[in-house]
């Protein structure tokens, strides 16, 4: 849910999480990726894929790729297409930031 500054709540990754993140630094056309749970405006819980891609035909690979390899369930709700993962002072993904990330009609909209 949004906390009272405004910004989403972000999960960091579970260990499923952490294997779809593998999953898609495996594929060619990924230079970066983070997987994480987050609240979304309406209060629901959503799986949040941020790529930076290589790629701009990305999309449509990926998404086939990820069906072939993963159950519904653990696949992302949403992807992120970023320049780059954002980071904090100790070099982890910042969390606070990609919390800022708006989802818009199922999609989401890069903020950076």
């Amino acid at each position: 849910m949004p906390s009272e500054t405004g910004r989403d709540t972000c999960f960091p990754p579970s260990a499923a999480h952490s294997d779809l993140a593998l999953a898609l630094l495996e594929h060619p056309a990924i230079h970066e990726a983070v997987v994480l749970k987050r609240h979304d405006v309406q209060g629901r819980v959503r799986t949040i894929a941020c790529v930076v891609p290589a790629d701009a035909n990305l999309m449509e690979t990926l998404s086939a790729d990820l069906r072939n390899r993963f159950p519904a369930q653990l696949l992302p709700d949403a992807y992120v297409f970023l320049s780059a993962i954002p980071v904090n002072d100790r070099g982890e993904v910042d969390l606070d930031r990609i919390g800022q990330i708006e989802v818009i009609e199922g999609g989401l909209q890069d903020r950076w």
